[in-house]
């Protein structure tokens, strides 16, 4: 694994996570929206609706999955602000955590590090090329 794919990676974990997120709040909400089943109705065969159990056991399922890689990101996050920091310069080891370990847009970063867009890209450019001489060490 080169140094971008191992901070890459980082980032991935962090946007599958709020995308894992954002399905527990949509499950919690229909769980909101469910009916009481109506059982005078004649039964439909093939198939068993879902009931409020069944959306209950899918959130508490969700919820330990997103505990378990909320986990695993902050270690992550942990071990790479190590290794970044090894590099010394704050103008590298600020980009490298803006976009990585807080997983911000590329605006985001320029508006914060008071650069360009293209100074950023150049900034980070030389960052991960100073990044992997430490990651190559490890």
């Amino acid at each position: 694994m080169t140094a971008r794919e191992y901070l890459e990676e980082i980032r991935s974990i962090d946007l599958q996570l709020r995308v894992k997120e954002s399905e527990l709040e949509k499950t919690r909400q229909d769980i909101y929206c469910l009916s009481a089943t109506d059982y005078s109705k004649d039964k439909i065969s093939g198939g068993r609706p879902m009931d409020i159990s069944d959306k209950i056991a899918k959130l508490d399922a969700l919820r330990e999955e997103i505990n378990n890689d909320w986990g695993r990101l902050i270690d992550e996050r942990k071990k790479a602000k190590v290794l970044i920091q090894k590099i010394r310069d704050h103008r590298y080891i600020s980009v490298l955590i803006e976009r990585y370990v807080n997983a911000k847009e590329w605006e985001q970063i320029a508006k914060c590090l008071d650069y360009s867009k293209v100074g950023t890209y150049t900034l980070h450019r030389i960052a991960l090329k100073k990044f992997d001489e430490v990651y190559s060490e490890v």
